[in-house]
């Protein structure tokens, strides 16, 4: 009874399904897909201020990391699987996962909530809450989630931001500490991989450990700048998001070339290596190329 009303909530929302919802919503669902994390990721780190930058990596990959773990635990269908017959799949694209709590709706939430609690400005919390409304209304539309859904992964979202932003606070200007906080991280999000059986974790634990290992490798050996003329930074991060998104691409359909199953321990560890190195080379490779050409 509980779903039912949920179910009716999702189906009152389709049939306002026109062109013009469609392709908005779909835009909005965007905001919650890896290219875009990776972007946004992005703009910070190589243009803004690579402390932010780096604060929202963090939160991305645990907040990522930990909706998976989540979804492994309580294996809830995604609305257009449960209701096959009545819910459409307006987003077009083969339902996968599970449904409990919305990924995309953590994940953006997530990020957004980040850049505001950096930057401590309630423009930016008004941003993050506007994208947390869209997007929860935007992941019901499509058919991929149930309102608890998208609500639970929104708070957990900005808890994490905020939990996180407490320690990266206290430990910013002692690098030692801050790095030995990260191995904890990693550490404690680790047992996902032996017991959740999602195939996404491998994926989020890959963007979270190549990051962190990028970050490291940018701090110790190539410590590039982000002051730079404007025109010079919308250059680069034009640039950056082609080089970062197309390899993330390209490694997406070298691993879909093996054909392997969800599961198979061969396509989890190709998973979480596709995104490992999608982080060192956005992360690590492009920052090196910055400080060595001119032109970035």
């Amino acid at each position: 009874m509980f779903l039912e009303w949920q179910k009716d909530l999702i189906l009152n929302l389709q049939e306002h399904h026109n062109l013009f919802t469609e392709i908005f919503f779909r835009a909005v669902s965007f905001l919650g897909d890896p290219e875009f994390f990776f972007i946004l990721l992005g703009f910070f780190y190589w243009t803004f201020n690579k402390k932010t930058g780096e604060f929202l990596g963090l939160t991305l990959g645990v907040a990522t990391t930990l909706n998976n773990i989540l979804k492994g635990l309580f294996l809830l269908e995604r609305p257009i699987v449960a209701h096959e017959n009545d819910v459409k799949n307006i987003r077009r694209i083969p339902p996968k996962g599970t449904s409990f709590p919305s990924g995309h709706a953590q994940g953006s939430v997530s990020m957004f909530s980040a850049v505001a609690r950096y930057q401590g400005t309630y423009l930016l919390w008004f941003l993050a809450a506007l994208v947390m409304v869209l997007m929860g209304l935007s992941r019901m539309f499509l058919g991929m989630h149930y309102l608890q859904d998208v609500v639970v992964g929104s708070l957990i979202g900005v808890a994490t931001a905020l939990v996180l932003y407490h320690f990266f606070d206290k430990f910013r200007h002692d690098e030692k500490k801050l790095h030995l906080f990260y191995v904890i991280v990693l550490l404690l999000l680790l047992p996902g991989a032996f017991f959740v059986g999602v195939e996404d974790f491998f994926r989020r634990y890959g963007l979270l450990v190549g990051f962190m290992v990028a970050v490291f490798i940018e701090k110790r050996f190539i410590d590039f700048s982000t002051v730079i003329p404007p025109k010079w930074k919308v250059f680069r991060f034009v640039t950056g998001s082609v080089f970062t998104v197309s390899v993330l691409v390209l490694l997406g359909a070298f691993v879909d070339a093996f054909g392997l199953s969800a599961g198979a321990p061969l396509k989890d560890a190709l998973d979480f290596l596709h995104f490992f190195l999608v982080s060192i080379a956005g992360f690590a490779l492009f920052p090196a190329l910055c400080k060595k050409t001119p032109l970035l």
